[in-house]
């Protein structure tokens, strides 16, 4: 309970004053402070990782296609920055019980939510290069629909992630699916008449 991984020595631990060494809450002082510094770190570099990818994909349009699929290299850093903070709590940190179990959760939840974000901009920046090529005009009607195929492709895929990881967690399938069945119809009860407009868009295009 009061020792730690390889990456933290014991000498750094042995030379921490000793009320960090008590114990609250099953944990030892040093380990909830290990904690939060970790916290503040991963919410840190996501912020960071989040802000530098989306200021280098609203350069010019003239940006290159290479350079411009290298920004979706930030939102995946900060995808992976969770999973990693998850192993450090359960190797590094060696915390137990209620608190390692909340904290795995937590990350594994920010996890997920940073994958929905990556897929959907993923599929924006994929429309993005297909529209690029010189015969695709980016105004005109078949831009229009590459962008909206591809952020339904982009959106299907993201529930199907959240259903995954969802069960993942130990939330029934049947349960996850019922809720979304439920959340959908209220959602299309309540906007019928933007429904209604939206597929009479569609089908005017499409023709």
């Amino acid at each position: 309970l009061s020792n730690a991984g390889s990456m933290i020595p014991d000498a750094w631990i042995h030379s921490l004053p000793i009320w960090t060494r008590k114990r609250v809450g099953g944990q030892v002082v040093w380990k909830w402070i290990g904690l939060l510094l970790t916290t503040f770190v991963v919410i840190l570099s996501m912020v960071i990782s989040y802000f530098v990818g989306q200021r280098l994909s609203r350069i010019d349009r003239g940006l290159s296609l290479v350079r411009y699929l290298f920004t979706l290299v930030f939102p995946v850093a900060a995808m992976l920055i969770p999973l990693g903070a998850q192993y450090f709590v359960s190797d590094q940190l060696k915390m137990s019980g209620t608190p390692l179990a909340l904290a795995t959760t937590t990350f594994y939840i920010i996890f997920l939510l940073s994958l929905f974000a990556v897929v959907m901009s993923a599929g924006n920046r994929i429309a993005e290069i297909i529209i690029a090529t010189p015969k695709i005009h980016p105004k005109g009607i078949d831009a229009q629909l590459i962008r909206l195929v591809s952020k339904v492709i982009s959106l299907v895929a993201a529930i199907v992630i959240v259903l995954e990881g969802g069960r993942y967690l130990g939330i029934p399938i049947t349960t996850l699916m019922a809720g979304a069945g439920v959340g959908g119809l209220a959602c299309a009860l309540a906007a019928q008449d933007t429904l209604k407009g939206f597929l009479g868009s569609m089908m005017i295009v499409l023709d």
